[in-house]
């Protein structure tokens, strides 16, 4: 694929990530729709504000009304779908393949964010995706790529220990977000590659949060070497028990090993 259509899937991906970022924002208000404005002081974006990534490095990460911090999700989120749809456009995969796994990413996306800024994930969003894989499981079969049993039972086969966990812990170890997560997971990867999601899905949590614990015995020495504040208040309160999401997690996880297997490459060694 040429230079120029990497370019042409990268600027949709910027648009459609730019529209991404107010779903999650919007979610549950009364419409999506509507001009975009500062959420501190409520001023109107005019149209040079709302480039993607552009206006957010052009303006310093700042209101230019009221001088308040726009939040870096909005930039991470654009670069993210763009990445996205440049990856997609690189798979040897058929055009039916690459359309509905632009969709699967997007939406993806949007529930890692939002499990990040609410620790909760919207059901609308996740069984639109759980829709998507089962469709993407039936083409995918339909091309002779996996067998019948595996395009049937696999999302099943890897939502059961999501639930087991969800279920024995009453809600405490995992949500049920991420039961119904794992189970579209499934049916994108297959069975034997979902395991290797949710093997990387739990390292990246056990690295997150052997992290925290790290940071907040070494908080106190490295404020005194560096004589600094805390980045932010609520460091402080951050410990192994504190409320982390798993959905980004299991997110990460399943867009590296779906893109791993569309070149063979063999991610674990197990």
């Amino acid at each position: 694929m040429s230079i120029l259509m990497y370019t042409i899937y990268g600027m949709f991906g910027l648009i459609l990530g730019s529209f991404l970022n107010v779903l999650v924002l919007r979610h549950n208000a009364h419409s999506v729709l509507g001009r975009s404005g500062c959420a501190v002081c409520g001023a109107a974006l005019s149209w040079y504000e709302l480039i993607p990534i552009l206006s957010w490095v052009f303006q310093k990460g700042v209101c230019r009304t009221c001088g308040s911090n726009i939040s870096i999700q909005y930039p991470l989120v654009e670069l993210a779908v763009a990445s996205w749809f440049v990856l997609i456009a690189s798979t040897p995969i058929s055009l039916l393949e690459q359309g509905i796994m632009l969709f699967v990413g997007v939406v993806l996306i949007a529930i890692a964010v939002y499990d990040i800024r609410h620790t909760i994930i919207p059901d609308q969003w996740v069984w639109g995706f759980v829709v998507a894989a089962v469709v993407y499981s039936s083409v995918v079969f339909a091309t002779g790529e996996r067998a019948l049993l595996d395009a049937c039972i696999s999302g099943i086969v890897i939502a059961a220990p999501i639930w087991a966990l969800w279920f024995f812990s009453r809600g405490m170890a995992m949500g049920f977000g991420d039961v119904k997560l794992a189970l579209g997971i499934g049916y994108v990867t297959g069975l034997s590659s979902g395991v290797y999601t949710l093997g990387l899905a739990f390292i990246f949590g056990a690295v997150v949060g052997v992290s925290i614990i790290a940071y907040q015995r070494m908080r106190p020495l490295l404020l005194q070497v560096i004589n600094a504040r805390p980045l932010k208040p609520y460091a402080r309160t951050l410990t192994m028990k504190s409320e982390i999401p798993f959905g980004p997690f299991l997110v990460a996880a399943v867009v590296i090993v779906w893109y791993a297997q569309q070149f063979d490459v063999l991610l674990m060694p197990w």
